[in-house]
């Protein structure tokens, strides 16, 4: 159901909350739907406390959101959170403990990243869960944008320019005339024909690789050439060494991920970027067992049941596609 069908709608108040949140939580949201929704919000007192009245059934997901958060649960809080039977369309319809400004908290931070964040919303591109994207916004400039990935427009004039909020893209430039800048945290990328990669975290931190081409980094802390085969990181303070592209890294082209004796905990936060809802890994022992493999991100509940398998894991369901691990 879209935005504007909640609104027009004569069904009680607790419902329609409800069903903005199952809105939210399918990634089909669109701009317009997002100001509905705040304007839903602020045309009546009784909608936020409608957002409210679930504060009890709210709890458990604001404790997954914990576990995420700390990485710190027994596997008997676990085993609880499993058991606890919650029907989905009520763990989706669930409200905000703390008020107005919890209420708000729900769409600039959303929970275990089950929908898009209002920045996501106001992007120009963005990919959800998932989802890779095509772009060409020029002739001979290919933009390519992995799972939760979140571009903004910034071109101006004669230059094709970009922001990357979030996520992981490829720039692709084949004979093309203009000058390319594609702003990443605090840094700059500028460059001609080249084939190069980038991967921005919320944190701040940014992986730049160079395909192929060269280009020039800008940074408050200097400028950096990068030439084929080579790739560097960076973020709000510093630039670390250029060091030799990773083989595999650019897998997700391809629709797989690639682990090389990964630790089990960064693999799952890998797989977390593509697969709907949370898996979390409760047994804390088993993050630093190592991984390897190519693996389909269109195929990844068939991964975990592998990596379950191999490592003796448990694998337990919880609605929303939470999954707990161990």
């Amino acid at each position: 159901m879209k935005g504007k069908n909640i609104i027009g709608t004569r069904r009680p108040i607790n419902w329609q909350a409800r069903e903005w949140l199952r809105l939210f939580a399918s990634g089909r949201v669109t701009e317009e739907d997002a100001r509905l929704f705040v304007a839903w919000k602020a045309q009546n007192p009784e909608h936020i406390l409608a957002l409210q009245q679930a504060q009890n059934e709210w709890q458990m997901l604001g404790k997954a959101a914990a576990i995420v958060r700390a990485q710190d649960i027994s596997f008997e809080e676990g085993q609880r959170l499993s058991e606890h039977g919650w029907h989905r369309r009520r763990l989706l319809g669930m409200g905000l403990a703390g008020g107005v400004a919890a209420a708000a908290a729900l769409a600039f931070y959303p929970p275990l990243e089950l929908w898009p964040s209002v920045d996501e919303l106001t992007a120009d591109y963005r990919t959800a869960k998932g989802q890779q994207r095509h772009v060409q916004p020029a002739s001979g400039l290919d933009l390519l944008l992995n799972t939760q990935t979140t571009l903004k427009v910034k071109s101006q004039r004669d230059i094709s320019a970009f922001e990357l909020l979030s996520g992981e893209m490829a720039v692709i430039c084949r004979q093309f005339q203009g000058e390319t800048e594609i702003m990443a945290g605090q840094g700059t990328v500028r460059l001609g024909v080249s084939d190069i990669e980038l991967r921005a975290a919320r944190s701040g931190r940014v992986d730049l690789r160079c395909e192929s081409g060269k280009i020039v980094l800008l940074h408050p802390n200097g400028m950096v050439e990068l030439a084929a085969n080579q790739q560097l990181t960076y973020d709000n303070q510093q630039i670390s060494p250029v060091t030799p592209a990773e083989a595999g890294a650019s897998a997700w082209r391809s629709g797989f991920i690639v682990f090389r004796k990964t630790l089990l905990g960064e693999a799952i936060t890998e797989i977390n970027r593509y697969r709907p809802g949370k898996v979390i890994l409760l047994d804390k022992q088993s993050a630093d067992r190592q991984l390897s493999g190519r693996y389909s991100i269109h195929d990844l509940d068939q991964v975990l049941a592998q990596i379950s398998s191999i490592f003796n894991l448990r694998m337990r369901e919880l609605p929303g596609h939470i999954l707990l691990l161990g």
